[in-house]
């Protein structure tokens, strides 16, 4: 009998898994990507993927959420928490420059959006933002930031 009740409360538990939580940075990002209505062009990227793309050093990031275009778009949203802001951002900016040099002649159109990118940061994370509709995403990006 306490078989039968050790095996069924063990059903109970492996049932009952909630999904994964999102962090912090991925719910940041995620807000900023639906309110932009940018679902159809950007896809979330593994951690190691959005710290190889912006030559992150591995001890300087404490978190970070990264969705980047699946189109030939320039479109992009990071939210990285950092110990070195400074770094992080030239990294994301020479990222976006490397970004221009590539796309310029094949996507011109996408070369404005990567010359006039926002990047903030707040109490040590970085928000960078390349879209269309920079003023409505300067809004969202304070309101996520609590600014």
């Amino acid at each position: 009998m306490k078989k039968i009740w050790i095996i069924g409360v063990l059903f109970l538990l492996i049932g009952c898994k909630k999904a994964p939580k999102l962090d912090q940075y991925d719910q940041m990002s995620k807000k900023i990507v639906d309110q932009l209505q940018l679902n159809d062009i950007l896809m979330l990227q593994e951690d190691r993927i959005g710290k190889g793309i912006f030559y992150l050093k591995e001890e300087d990031v404490v978190g970070l959420s990264v969705y980047l275009s699946k189109q030939d778009k320039a479109d992009l949203v990071a939210v990285i928490e950092t110990k070195n802001v400074e770094a992080c951002k030239e990294s994301i900016l020479r990222y976006l420059h490397e970004q221009k040099l590539k796309i310029q002649n094949l996507y011109p159109l996408e070369v404005f959006k990567l010359d006039h990118p926002i990047l903030v940061d707040y109490n040590g994370i970085v928000v960078a933002v390349v879209c269309e509709d920079m003023e409505n995403a300067m809004k969202i990006v304070d309101d996520v930031l609590g600014k």
